[in-house]
C-alpha cells in the first residue's frame, strides 16, 4: 500500500467534527518531510496505529501540532480506498485485521499478505 484515504472528520469527546487529515491543513504542496524550522512536524505521512475509519480525535498520536498517527478514514460506508505500488486501487474494509493493515503499510517486513485481504 502506497497511499491511503483520509477524507472524513474525526470526532472530539464533545462530538465536534475535527479535521484529522495528515496534511494538517497545509495541503499536499507541503510535501512529506519535516518542516525547516525544526519543530519536528511531519506532513502528509501517517503511521498506521489505528484501525480503518477510527474516528476518535483523542486517540494515540492524533492531536497536537500535526500528530503522526492520523487514521485512514473515508465517508464511504465500511472502509477506505488505498493505492498500491502496482497502480491498483483496493477498497480496504474497516474489519480488516490490524496485523494485515500493518503488513500492507510496511513495504519490507517480509510478511505474506493473505489473498483476498480486503
Amino acid at each position: 500500500m502506497m497511499v491511503g484515504e483520509q477524507s472524513n472528520f474525526l470526532k472530539t469527546a464533545a462530538g465536534v467534527n475535527w479535521d484529522g487529515r495528515s496534511d494538517c491543513s497545509h495541503s499536499l504542496m507541503m510535501g512529506g518531510t519535516r518542516e525547516s524550522s525544526g519543530s519536528g512536524r511531519i506532513f502528509n505521512t501517517t503511521v498506521v496505529v489505528h484501525p480503518i475509519n477510527f474516528r476518535d480525535a483523542n486517540g494515540l498520536g492524533i492531536q497536537g501540532n500535526c500528530g503522526p498517527n492520523r487514521p485512514l478514514t473515508s465517508t464511504h460506508p465500511g472502509g477506505i480506498n488505498a493505492l498500491f505500488i502496482d497502480g491498483s486501487v483496493h477498497f480496504l474494509s474497516e474489519s480488516l485485521a490490524m496485523d494485515t493493515l500493518f503488513n500492507l503499510a510496511d513495504r519490507d517486513d517480509g510478511n505474506i499478505i493473505p489473498s483476498g485481504f480486503q
